[in-house]
């Protein structure tokens, strides 16, 4: 009957029955969201996007890929944009002769260069050819072919084309209209001319999973600005460098093939990347599915895309990732020729008034280095990706999600409800972003973080109105007779009435101010409070930093205790790390309070490990959760030991047994501490083990002390006054070493008698 009663162990019909059916269907509801996929929430998906990329932080650029810029010097030095051609001629020179390997022009030349002294000289000769003056003689003749060579000379357009034929390794680039509006009304003559001249360079080899099938899905062009043909034929090859920005005018992808008349034609930065990498322009191949581009293959370089031919751009960080060299300090020989020796060099349009502005993940920048980043990423293969499988994984994840906070939101109290949501949120957000350094994966963020406050939102809403509305009466009769803390704890667990404890193997912590009274005396009551209160605030911190349970604040005093509630393997270490800290930390404060005119402090430290009873104490009506037992009154006497040695940090034998793998301690005395009869060993906490001077000397310090002991427990009292002369030598200040140089020289005028054991017998707390 009682499988009958309970579905997926909730009580049919009861609130965490329904509970967990309201989570399901706010789980519906993001999944119809994510299947309509709003404009504001793919947004807000872009934007989360670009915030992973400052999360991930900037990624080391490829050292081949180089800049060079027409900035705003080189527009001021040599005269407006567009420049004659014979500079770009004189630049690919320059750039051919430092042996850049590739060369990537992020401009087109489409129309003749307008020389008006070109247009001089033509003029001339067109004249001189009317009168007839190329044929009057030898003189005339030879007057006219200077002329001639004066024309050669002064065509920049020859000069430029001629510098791309001796370069032999420049990628031109050109531009797609992609709209009938940007194309205007260009006739079918025109469409055809611009088609010749850019056919040699379109995808020879085009993979269809359907005989003439032609996707709908790929960027589709309507006219072409091609370079003039002269050049086109001159260059090395062609790519188109158009780019196109999301909604939110951020650039994000990366087209890398575009459709005109039917045939496929290939970006710049494949290009210039199959330039670099020696393949040939039938190495380059892309697949056509009906659903759209399945492929774009360079050489054995499969490059992820979407269904239009796009390519996600591993962005490596904001502007300037790559470096820039100014054109006109390349013209005149400023920059070192090795610099562009055997790498990519792009050219492009940085001046300021015609400047290529995009917008990036990481912000504004050149378009010319939009093209860079993208070929770094087809280069080392260093990709975005987000396949169409991705969408069926962002499914599984909501329903997943959905699925886990619904079946434990019901059972929990809200504020725990909200820890869970806000955990599995983070748990998520850790894992996307780890997912998107290391793998390159987009996983969709928004729509699972949407569908965690929407499960919440609704959970705690029908809570309100059902279960927690009765919690709240309970909560409302008990807050008059017990305290709000032990109230919510009733609710949860009615068993914490119980009185009693239980054996268990702890550690404990005290630790206390020295001199404290004497301190109260001297200050202000409002000061006093204040160091207090950042005193308490900073050791608290650092015991709940080392899951340690703070017991008590005993006057000045504080207690705490380390492997309960929740068991600890290691808690004797913590223990002794949160006291190590607990030091420094008063360092700090001490420095902090020397500027305020507040007194210095110092702190005692007793630490033992041990079976301890632990519960709740007290009686029937008042009761707190502690621990008493022998070891904890023992941790409490060797806090107060402290003041004997002038030490901060003292461990028993039994805490040392525990951590001597990983700290550095020095055995300090064999005590019989008041209230006990048998001796304890205890040893003065120093340091963390590990390498270093600090550590280094720290040890040094502990095996002079050692041999000293060892003399002294012999009964050699010159000889072991020696050896801790020896220590205070090391060490001046060491006050254990001037504890037990005033013992050996009492000892030598007083002997002890011959079954002296060693042990210091303690007379006081």
């Amino acid at each position: 009957m009682a499988g009958k009663k309970q579905i997926l162990g909730f009580k049919r019909k009861g609130p965490h029955f329904w509970g967990f059916w309201i989570a399901i269907l706010a789980t519906f509801l993001t999944v119809i969201i994510y299947l309509a996929g709003p404009d504001i929430v793919d947004l807000m998906e872009m934007k989360t996007y670009d915030l992973r990329f400052h999360a991930r932080g900037i990624k080391q650029p490829d050292s081949r890929i180089v800049i060079a810029a027409i900035d705003q010097e080189s527009i001021d030095r040599l005269g407006r944009w567009p420049w004659p051609r014979s500079i770009q001629a004189e630049l690919l020179d320059r750039l051919s002769r430092a042996g850049a390997s590739v060369i990537g022009y992020d401009v087109t030349f489409p129309s003749p260069d307008r020389n008006s002294e070109l247009m001089r000289v033509r003029e001339f000769l067109r004249n001189y050819e009317s009168l007839g003056l190329n044929r009057s003689g030898e003189k005339g003749l030879s007057f006219y072919q200077g002329m001639r060579d004066v024309e050669r000379e002064a065509d920049t357009d020859l000069a430029l084309e001629k510098a791309l034929r001796r370069a032999g390794n420049v990628v031109l680039g050109l531009f797609f209209f992609l709209s009938k509006k940007e194309a205007g009304d260009l006739g079918p003559e025109s469409l055809a001319r611009d088609r010749a001249i850019i056919a040699p360079y379109k995808f020879s080899l085009v993979q269809r999973t359907h005989p003439s099938v032609a996707s709908p899905s790929v960027t589709k062009a309507f006219g072409v600005e091609p370079n003039l043909e002269r050049f086109t034929r001159a260059a090395h090859t062609s790519g188109f460098f158009n780019m196109n920005s999301d909604p939110d005018g951020v650039i994000r992808w990366e087209t890398m093939i575009l459709d005109f008349e039917g045939d496929y034609y290939p970006s710049l930065d494949l290009q210039v990347t199959r330039s670099y990498l020696g393949l040939e322009q039938g190495d380059m191949a892309v697949q056509i599915s009906p659903y759209g581009v399945e492929g774009v293959f360079l050489g054995d370089r499969a490059i992820p895309t979407d269904e239009r031919g796009r390519m996600l751009v591993n962005y490596h960080g904001p502007e300037r990732t790559y470096p820039y060299y100014s054109a006109v300090k390349i013209l005149d020989g400023s920059i070192s020729p090795e610099t562009f020796s055997e790498k990519i060099v792009l050219i492009g349009v940085t001046a300021i008034g015609i400047y290529d502005m995009r917008f990036t993940p990481f912000g504004q920048t050149a378009g010319i280095e939009v093209h860079a980043q993208s070929i770094d990423n087809i280069l080392n293969r260093d990709f975005m990706i987000r396949p169409d499988w991705l969408a069926i994984f962002d499914l599984f994840i909501i329903i997943l999600i959905g699925t886990f906070l619904g079946l434990l939101l019901p059972r929990m109290r809200p504020f725990f409800t909200l820890l869970l949501c806000i955990a599995v949120g983070g748990v998520y957000l850790f894992f996307n972003q780890y997912f998107f350094n290391s793998q390159g994966l987009w996983l969709s963020l928004v729509y699972p973080l949407i569908e965690i406050g929407m499960v919440f939102s609704a959970v705690t809403v029908f809570r309100y109105a059902t279960e927690e509305r009765e919690k709240r009466k309970i909560k409302t009769s008990f807050s008059h007779y017990l305290a709000p803390d032990l109230v919510n704890a009733l609710t949860r667990n009615p068993e914490l009435l119980r009185l009693g404890g239980e054996k268990r193997f702890l550690t404990c912590l005290f630790t206390d101010i020295r001199g404290f009274t004497s301190i109260s005396e001297r200050m202000e009551p409002e000061k006093l409070v204040t160091l207090l209160q950042e005193y308490m605030t900073a050791m608290t911190d650092i015991i709940l930093n080392y899951n340690g349970l703070l017991d008590k604040y005993i006057g000045d005093a504080i207690m705490a205790v380390f492997c309960t509630p929740i068991a600890e393997p290691d808690h004797a270490l913590r223990a002794c790390l949160s006291s190590l800290d607990m030091r420094h930390a008063l360092k700090g404060l001490n420095d902090h309070w020397q500027s305020m005119s507040f007194p210095e402090i110092d702190i005692g430290v007793g630490i033992n490990t041990g079976e301890m009873v632990v519960g709740n104490m007290g009686s029937t009506s008042r009761f707190d959760y502690t621990v008493i037992g022998d070891n904890v009154n023992l941790a409490s006497r060797l806090e107060g030991t402290n003041k004997h040695y002038g030490t901060q940090i003292i461990i028993s034998q039994y805490t040392w047994e525990q951590v001597k793998d990983e700290v550095l301690a020095r055995e300090l005395d064999a005590v019989r501490v008041q209230g006990k009869k048998e001796p304890v060993l205890i040893y003065e906490l120093l340091a963390r083990d590990g390498s270093g001077e600090e550590q280094d000397n720290t040890k040094t310090l502990i095996r002079l002390f050692d041999e000293a002991r060892i003399l002294y427990k012999a009964r050699d009292w010159n000889g072991a006054e020696a050896a801790f002369f020896k220590v205070l030598e090391f060490m001046p200040d060491d006050f254990p070493a001037k504890v037990y140089l005033e013992r050996c020289r009492q000892l030598s005028f007083n002997p002890p008698p011959t079954d002296w054991d060693g042990v210091f017998s303690m007379t006081k707390k």
